[in-house]
């Protein structure tokens, strides 16, 4: 065996001979509609949604201000380490979930309710949930940032805000929320 994995190490043996060992494996599906959907698939899209949780959460929500708040405030009080990182990390994504909470609200009864109920489908319920996000995220970032990312995609100007992706949205919203100390830029919204 360990013959084998000083061949792997090197990249002697090829992957095929390797894959040839392998046991097989098999996900079934269940049902079509959502209240069918596996357990499988259920524990797939939750682990999917847990690793991607910290970048949404940084991204997405109040909480890149909140930190850059505390530890400002902690500098102006200046303890550098009191209270330490994790206490400030602790209390910003604290904070973040009681701002963000009526947005999570609208979002579950908006989209998740009715596409459990068979009464949207899952595109219509994705837009929805995407909604209340979209509309906080606008509210929350400055003009002069979201036209900028805009710029450089060099792709054609946005008729209106609904026209506006969010891959634009996003990095136009952390850029807002990296100058809390500029009061004098003008909001979407």
């Amino acid at each position: 065996m360990r013959f084998f994995s000083i061949l792997f190490a090197l990249g002697l043996l090829p992957l095929s001979v390797v894959a040839q060992n392998l046991p097989s494996m098999s996900v079934n599906l269940g049902g079509t509609s959502p209240k069918e959907i596996s357990t499988t698939i259920q524990i797939l899209i939750m682990i999917t949604i847990l690793s991607l949780a910290p970048a949404i959460v940084v991204t997405m929500t109040s909480f890149t201000r909140f930190v850059i708040v505390f530890s400002l405030l902690r500098q102006a009080l200046g303890t550098h380490t009191v209270p330490p990182n994790q206490v400030l990390v602790g209390l910003a994504l604290f904070m973040s979930l009681i701002v963000m909470s009526p947005v999570i609200k609208r979002g579950y009864t908006e989209a998740l309710q009715p596409y459990t109920m068979n009464e949207l489908t899952q595109k219509e319920a994705r837009e929805a949930a995407a909604k209340p996000i979209r509309e906080f995220m606008l509210a929350h970032t400055r003009e002069k940032d979201l036209g900028l990312f805009i710029a450089m995609s060099e792709k054609e100007k946005p008729k209106s805000l609904e026209d506006v992706s969010m891959a634009h949205i996003v990095p136009a919203k952390i850029s807002s929320e990296l100058k809390p100390a500029n009061f004098d830029s003008q909001i979407v919204g």
